[in-house]
Formats: structure tokens, sequence, C-alpha cells
């Protein structure tokens, strides 16, 4: 049995996200995976939470965050 088209968007968003210019890499993690993260947490949905909050950190090397 193959991979569907969501489980293939779902593995390969760490990678597209990572080929956004610079300034817009982290945009769908913060704006979107925070507050749907929380939301999906609150509602006792733990592992959808650490699912969308986790698929949507592009591509980087640890500890290179803000300086």
């Amino acid at each position: 049995m193959g991979y569907g088209v969501g489980m293939i968007v779902v593995t390969d968003l760490p990678r597209l996200l990572a080929r956004l210019p610079e300034r817009w890499r982290w945009t769908a993690h913060n704006l979107v995976a925070h507050p749907l993260s929380e939301i999906l947490y609150q509602v006792g949905l733990r592992r959808w939470s650490d699912l969308v909050h986790d698929i949507t950190i592009p591509e980087h090397t640890p500890g290179s965050g803000r300086v």
C-alpha cells in the first residue's frame, strides 16, 4: 500500500518550508501551528497538537534560531 497525497505533504512539509525565502520559513509554524496546536491540546488532542506543531518546523540547523 502506497502513501496517500496527504502523507507525502506531511512528510515533505519541513523540506518544502525550508525552500521558502528565509524570512518566511517559520511563518506557517508561528502563525498557524502554534495557535492550532494549542487549541488541539486544550481539547484533549495532544498527539494531533504535537503533530501539527512538529510538521511545520522547517528543516534547519539545530541551535540556529534567533540571536
